[in-house]
């Protein structure tokens, strides 16, 4: 009959861990956001991954204005010029955290002489 009870509560101790670790919630992530811009860019500073773009107002996100942006992507902030018009993912994960993915060239600056 011991050997029985240990069994038991050895069962019981197990579902009460088990049901302490399914009611634990993870720390929620930052929810991910992403918006459409539409500019042109002002400057490129490759060293530092970023372009200055003097965007449209971007629905939903914020007014128009002149800002910088990380670009992760080396090969398409290579591309770009000041003066390039383009479209662009703006992706946020917080207020302090946005980059810019999936850019494209809408229209390419002149050429200067």
């Amino acid at each position: 009959m011991a050997r029985r009870m240990r069994i038991l509560w050895t069962f019981l101790l197990f579902l009460n861990f088990a049901a302490a670790l399914v009611s634990c919630h993870p720390q929620e992530r930052p929810r991910t956001r992403r918006y459409v811009l539409r500019g042109v860019i002002v400057s490129v500073d490759k060293e530092n991954h970023q372009a200055t773009i003097s965007h449209h107002r971007i629905p939903g996100y914020m007014e128009a204005m002149t800002m910088s942006y990380v670009i992760k992507d080396q090969a398409a902030l290579q591309q770009l010029q000041p003066g390039d018009e383009i479209e662009a993912d703006v992706v946020v994960e917080s207020d302090d955290m946005a980059w810019l993915e999936n850019v494209r060239i809408m229209k390419k600056a002149p050429v200067q002489p």
